[in-house]
């Protein structure tokens, strides 16, 4: 439902921790406390507005779309990644790659930075006071 069907799901941890920890650098606040804030006034016998529970499952996507995003990127570098960009059948040859792993790790931040972007940019949890 929320997006992170590739991901195997004892992998998913790990994908799913860099993105909330890169999310929470954006809208500089921990999303843990946010959501348990949201969520209290419920408990206090408030009905969460339809804003709030919005807010709240646009983040969980958000979250699990950039994890999907760097889980894909992972996978299609996971070869790259080992240094090995292609073998022969037999063995005899081996190609290496010429890939910087800094720039694969730029490449994953842009890519989880454009999916949050697009989830949560209309809601402005990720507007911090500069325009």
């Amino acid at each position: 439902e929320l997006g992170y069907s590739i991901i195997k799901i004892d992998e998913y941890d790990a994908y799913e921790r860099k993105s909330r920890l890169m999310l929470e650098s954006f809208a500089g606040c921990n999303l843990d406390a946010l959501i348990a804030k949201i969520e209290k006034s419920r408990d206090n016998g408030e009905a969460l507005s339809e804003t709030e529970a919005e807010l709240i499952k646009k983040v969980k996507i958000a979250i699990c779309n950039a994890a999907d995003a760097a889980y894909e990127l992972h996978l299609s570098y996971s070869k790259a990644l080992c240094g090995i960009k292609s073998e022969s059948n037999d063995g005899a040859s081996v190609t290496f790659v010429d890939e910087n792993p800094f720039e694969i790790k730029k490449q994953e931040k842009r890519i989880m930075c454009q999916e949050i972007r697009s989830v949560l940019g209309s809601t402005g949890l990720l507007y911090r006071g500069v325009r």
